[in-house]
């Protein structure tokens, strides 16, 4: 295209009204580069402000042309309403229907003026907000809008301004609000006279976090939480206005790739367009909040372009630092708010209440060394608390029936110790590697990369226990505190809560009210079901399948003794989804009893993380049921912080869904908490595969093979790897190695995808025979999957037979069905609509609304 030709096809703002710049922009970048600068200037038309907008915006895609992407031009427009000028015309008429008669004008924003009028049905005043015309250019916009609304509308909180109702002006079809009319200022005006007092910003903040709590119950995401949509009445209460753009949680009301809200105050993913929940209220009550303590918003910027990039990518400056009197606890909550990796954030408005409340009880509360909440956490890194290690306690003389009770009570105190919110505690497995009484701090902390070290001693003789132990400085082998301890074994519980309490206290990490009442819960009733299920524990931890049925003898045992033991019910519940795991259980019986004993669990005691941790999986394996598995997951992490094997099956949920990004995030936290773990080592490998990054796939599971862990199955994973880069025989050698005998399902499914797309379609079929003959083998019924034989035949091109044996997958429930959408294999079926129905139901059509058993080998 000429230049000349561009000139004459673009667009001046004497042609057009300044809310079809998206337009503009997306004219432009469908030019030759070369033609775009020229273009901007006459686009601009003269408008000096317009032209370094589009200027921005153009240098921003070049430098990453993903920028806005997926963002209709039409769009666009409303993403920059706040820097272009779109006017309002005065209503002609000085009524609204028959009901509403207009007194004045009140202001207007990005989503509607809104006027002062009398209700002359009910003789009161209202403020109704009259909707720009583009909000609702098609029947599915207004639908979309009506619905909203009228979902917000169902809101009843003291804090949130009462929706009467959505209607339309009868002379014009323009839609309008009518809302309760409050006396007061905005909290933007408010704003403009400076900074609030500390107490004042906490005082309103914890108005909106209490609303939006009530919101987020709703199943209401707000998504335009700013100043100027909460109104502050002259008695100091808080009411959140605008619904406009408002979300119901899991329902997409709004369309895809479709950017809302305001700029200054949108959350990382609203700025791309990503699917948003609660945590992006708490993202923009946190700017609000930074705003109301330091006077200055966290991110700014000249443009839209470079305000966005600080959005994702800059750290605010410290609160401290802009205004030394803010209290570190509560700069700490607001840098929580503001983590830019939302699994970082409160999860909901409901907990950030919780430590306003907490703020407000103690105020004072001085910062330590070690009780910073580092920006690190945006990355989602587990190191950025107090990160600890509670090594195998040696066995002070036990009696012959006590040599359990050491092992036991290590498992028990490293549970307990992660429940505090602000420890990060290394996973059992990784510190089994240390001898019992191990002196080197310094070596060990290196190696694990902690702080401290808890040490020590447990004996059992009869029913008296005795515990002796010693937290260390890892720095310089020193010790911070030292506890003995003696009590009766119906004691034991109690004692576990106190103890992790006390060395909370001595690293000077604070233990929330919330975790105070967990670690406080009482155990079994007598000594004997103590000691029941203590064995049970010890037996557990072995990943043994005839240790895991011995398990679940003596956890029925303790259940005897004391039915109400909500501990052994969840008990029960892991053992059956590590039978399950082990194929030592038909999975449809193990699942089921898993799914049991958790509920059974819950129902006594709901804050139990590793029922919700078993609940989960066997809603994720079994029921098929993502979207409640998922919520099991996340309180499973929420209520034990440092649950390394919650957040590897987090991952895995989250790679089941194609949320790479968010699986890396939560499998790397758990390779941090447990260090030498190789299936979380795999497991990241795995995601990298599924998420098509093969080249960094192949060096991740390299690493775990050069590793020296001997964790076989590896080889799989990088035959995977191998066969989509189309390294054939590099794949085949993989395999050999992994299974020389040829015994593998899941290395002669591979073998026969190898041999039906390199043309040897005869060994394929021979393939797909063999593991027809294993799934008939009732020896073998545990492991062969439909999944096996259908990734051959879509090699083969057979995808009518592939799906029907995927259907037969979904029927048997069998955890294969959690890769359907993501095996790149089975890329050739994705177009198919049989396959998208296939996914539906799997559960795999659409995002969970928000963290699987340990990542088996396929």
């Amino acid at each position: 295209m000429a230049a000349s030709r561009a000139e004459e096809q673009a667009l001046t703002v004497s042609d057009l009204s300044h809310d079809r710049v998206g337009e503009i922009f997306e004219q432009i970048l469908a030019m030759p580069g070369e033609e775009r600068a020229a273009a901007v200037a006459t686009a601009s038309g003269g408008d000096a402000r317009m032209q370094a907008e589009l200027e921005s915006l153009l240098k921003s895609y070049e430098e990453a042309p993903d920028f806005l992407e997926g963002v209709p031009a039409a769009i666009l427009a409303r993403v920059l309403s706040g820097l272009v000028h779109v006017p309002y015309e005065e209503p002609a008429w000085p009524r609204v229907g028959a009901r509403y008669e207009i007194v004045g004008r009140l202001g207007r924003g990005g989503m509607g003026v809104v006027y002062k009028a009398r209700d002359l049905r009910l003789g009161r005043l209202v403020a109704l907000k009259l909707l720009p015309p583009h909000l609702a250019a098609d029947d599915k916009a207004r639908a979309r809008l009506l619905t909203e609304a009228r979902a917000a509308s169902v809101l009843d909180h003291p804090n949130i301004a009462v929706v009467h109702e959505i209607e339309e002006v009868e002379e014009t079809g323009q839609l309008f609000i009518a809302m309760a009319c409050h006396e007061g200022e905005t909290l933007r005006e408010r704003l403009e006279r400076g900074p609030l007092p500390v107490s004042e910003a906490v005082t309103l903040t914890r108005q909106i976090a209490s609303a939006l709590a009530a919101t987020h119950r709703a199943g209401i995401v707000h998504r335009d939480i700013k100043p100027s949509n909460v109104l502050v009445t002259a008695d100091g209460s808080v009411k959140i206005l605008d619904f406009g753009i408002a979300k119901a949680a899991g329902e997409e009301l709004t369309r895809e790739g479709v950017i809302v809200g305001t700029v200054a105050y949108m959350s990382p993913e609203q700025t791309r367009s990503e699917v948003t929940d609660p945590r992006t209220d708490v993202w923009s009550l946190g700017v609000v909040l930074y705003e109301m303590l330091a006077g200055v918003r966290p991110f700014r910027a000249d443009s839209t372009a470079a305000l966005i990039h600080a959005i994702r990518h800059d750290d605010p400056q410290p609160l401290e630092g802009l205004r030394p009197e803010v209290p570190f606890a509560l700069a700490r909550v607001a840098d929580r708010c503001l983590a830019k990796n939302p699994a970082a954030r409160y999860d909901r408005a409901a907990n950030l209440v919780a430590d306003l409340d907490d703020f407000i009880r103690s105020p004072e509360r001085p910062p330590t060394s070690d009780d910073q909440y580092s920006r690190r956490a945006n990355s989602g890194a587990t190191d950025t608390m107090h990160r600890v290690a509670l090594l195998p306690l040696a066995d002070g003389g036990s009696d012959a029936n006590g040599a359990y009770f050491p092992d036991a009570l290590t498992a028990e105190l490293i549970s307990r110790l992660s429940e505090i919110s602000e420890l990060r505690v290394i996973a059992r497995a990784s510190v089994l590697r240390y001898g019992k009484g191990e002196t080197d701090a310094t070596g060990i902390g290196q190696e694990l990369v902690v702080q401290s070290l808890v040490r020590g001693s447990a004996r059992l003789a009869g029913d008296q226990i005795e515990v002796f132990l010693q937290v260390v400085d890892c720095r310089d082998g020193s010790p911070k505190w030292t506890g003995e301890f003696t009590r009766r074994l119906d004691a034991v519980f109690p004692l576990s809560g106190e103890i992790a309490r006390q060395i909370a206290e001595a690293l000077h990490v604070r233990v929330t009210p919330g975790e105070h009442r967990r670690l406080a819960r009482a155990g079994p009733a007598t000594a004997e079901a103590n000691a029941r299920y203590l064995r049970a524990r010890h037996l557990l931890n072995q990943w043994d399948p005839e240790a895991a049925r011995a398990a679940l003898k003596s956890f029925h045992e303790a259940l005897e003794l004391d039915p109400s033991l909500a501990r052994a019910w969840s008990g029960l519940a892991h053992a059956y989804t590590i039978l399950a795991g082990l194929a030592a259980v038909p999975a449809d019986e193990a699942y089921a009893q898993a799914r049991t004993a958790a509920e059974r669990a819950l129902g006594l005691d709901h804050d139990l993380s590793e029922a919700h941790t078993a609940l989960a999986t066997a809603l994720a394996y079994h029921f098929l049921d993502p979207r409640e598995a998922e919520k099991h997951f996340v309180r499973a992490i929420e209520l034990e912080p440092s649950n390394a094997a919650a957040r590897g099956f987090y991952a895995e949920q989250l790679r089941n869904h194609g949320r790479f990004d968010e699986a890396l995030i939560q499998i790397d936290a758990a390779r941090e908490l447990n260090p030498f773990s190789p299936s979380h080592e795999f497991e990241k490998g795995l995601i990298l595969y599924v998420a098509r990054r093969y080249d960094k796939a192949r060096e991740q599971l390299q690493r775990l093979l050069d590793s020296g862990h001997g964790f076989h199955v590896a080889y799989f994973g990088m035959a995977l790897v191998l066969v989509q880069q189309r390294r054939y025989d590099e794949a085949l050698e993989a395999l050999k190695t992994l299974d020389p005998e040829g015994q593998s399902p899941d290395a002669r499914a591979l073998r026969g995808y190898i041999y039906a797309t390199t043309g040897r379609r005869d060994d394929a079929q021979e393939m797909i025979a063999s593991l027809a003959e294993s799934l008939n083998d009732p020896e073998r019924a545990f492991d062969p999957s439909p999944f096996h034989a259908a990734v051959i035949y879509v090699a083969l091109g057979d995808l009518d037979r592939a799906l029907d044996l995927l259907w037969e997958l979904s029927r048997e429930r069998t955890w294969h069905a959690g890769l359907l959408k993501v095996e790149p294999m089975l890329d050739p079926l994705r177009g198919h609509r049989r396959f998208q129905k296939l996914l539906e139901e799997v559960g795999l059509h659409q995002p969970p609304p928000l963290l699987t058993p340990i990542s088996r080998p396929r």
